[in-house]
């Protein structure tokens, strides 16, 4: 019987890892900017290393593959898109004005 709780303690742990990499909140290097996206009152923000003012994100959907689309939005206005691994580790950011696509690698 030891045994058994052993081996249910030894997946739990193995899988903690992955588990603490599922968040959507931490830092991001997006292209050759760095971001930060945090929870403000229930809201996704993000904060660009070149702007003052964050942005929000809205969830969009999952894909076939299990990518998580969420838009950017700005002042009422969607000025971009993220495309995030199931994890958040990784992905591509399409800006909305020229359609240019930035690689994103999570820092944390």
């Amino acid at each position: 019987m030891r045994l058994g709780y052993c081996i249910i303690a030894y997946i739990i742990w193995c899988n903690a890892f992955d588990l603490l990499s599922q968040k959507l909140e931490g830092s991001y290097l997006i292209g050759d900017l760095k971001a930060e996206i945090k929870v403000e009152n229930g809201l996704y923000r993000i904060y660009w290393e070149n702007r003052e003012n964050p942005s929000r994100l809205r969830y969009n959907q999952n894909t076939v593959l299990n990518e998580q689309i969420w838009n950017e939005m700005f002042k009422g206005k969607m000025i971009g898109s993220f495309r995030f691994q199931h994890d958040y580790l990784s992905g591509v950011y399409v800006r909305q004005s020229d359609g240019k696509e930035f690689n994103i690698q999570k820092l944390e």
